[in-house]
């Protein structure tokens, strides 16, 4: 097949696909992706990889060693589908566009109940989250932030669902900043901005000692108010729309040395060079319903996906 021109995407050598447009025009690029998908064959489609957009320079290093193994051993074209923000990707996942998905915890979840994707390999380590405000603050738990200002992500971000998931009461809501990055919300409750924020453990031994180096007499700025329950971490699945052997076949692929190998820039940014693992999916179980009252998941009628959203 040859290349197909498209607006705001190009296809690169080995099949993968990146935006040029306007990052900002969130809802173009998926508009366009739906018009390339419907202009080709059943039998000229390619499998398609995504990912959350994040650092799209550093995506780019840690998907394309993976992408290019797959396709190799599947003896399939891959391409690498590249949100140019999150409503994007959101349109995209409800939508259920691909079918290798590199993903968080509660997104997994989500596309394995509602659009039976099956969750194969995972990072070994488990998430731990901790709430945490200024080491003179004067708080004791988490009723006590109730009206206070707390340094959060997005809508969507598994940091910020976990934590207003303790502020069941409508009445009782803390008042959200929101903020860029997790190191962003770590500087803010030290400059006394918020109140609290959430970090993963990882993420706090980073920042503590990253201030330990540039402030060597001191303690720690902050302290942990409450560590929370550990969750199942960042893991790939794989579309209902692959047969079982296909599926398997990715799964063995990913667990192989050489998948292992293809997996390094992805293990060294997530999983402290670790090897992944075989993911259960009984694991994410309890996170299915993390998104429910997030827009644009949330589903109040309880409709189809294609009665609710119109999109597939």
């Amino acid at each position: 097949m040859g290349n197909i021109a498209l607006k705001g995407v190009f296809i690169l050598t080995i099949w993968l696909f990146y935006p040029t447009g306007n990052s900002g025009a969130d809802d173009a690029p998926f508009d366009e992706y739906v018009k390339h998908l419907l202009n080709k064959k059943n039998d000229q489609l390619s499998l398609i990889f995504t990912a959350p957009p994040r650092n799209q320079k550093k995506d780019k290093e840690t998907y394309t060693p993976i992408i290019e193994f797959l396709a190799k051993t599947l003896n399939r074209k891959i391409e690498y589908r590249v949100p140019s923000g999150w409503l994007d990707y959101n349109n995209a996942m409800i939508a259920d566009t691909a079918d290798i998905v590199f993903d968080g915890p509660h997104f997994n979840a989500w596309r394995m109940n509602h659009l039976g994707h099956r969750i194969i390999v995972r990072l070994p380590q488990q998430q731990v989250w901790k709430i945490i405000v200024s080491r003179d603050s004067a708080y004791g738990s988490l009723e006590e932030l109730s009206g206070k200002r707390i340094c959060l992500q997005g809508a969507t971000n598994f940091g910020k669902l976990n934590f207003m998931s303790y502020f069941p009461n409508v009445m009782r809501l803390p008042e959200v900043v929101q903020i860029k990055s997790r190191q962003d919300g770590y500087n803010e409750v030290i400059k006394g901005t918020c109140a609290a924020t959430i970090v993963t453990d990882k993420e706090l031994d980073k920042y503590n000692d990253t201030y330990g180096k540039a402030n060597p007499d001191q303690e720690p700025p902050v302290k942990v108010l409450r560590t929370l329950k550990p969750t199942p971490n960042q893991a790939f699945s794989v579309s209902s729309r692959l047969d079982a052997d296909m599926q398997l076949g990715i799964q063995k692929a990913l667990l192989s040395k050489e998948g292992q190998q293809a997996m390094v820039k992805l293990r060294d940014r997530y999983a402290s060079n670790e090897m992944l693992i075989e993911a259960s999916e009984k694991d994410y179980k309890a996170l299915s319903g993390v998104l429910s009252d997030s827009y644009p998941f949330y589903n109040p009628f309880g409709k189809s996906v294609d009665e609710a959203y119109g999109v597939r």
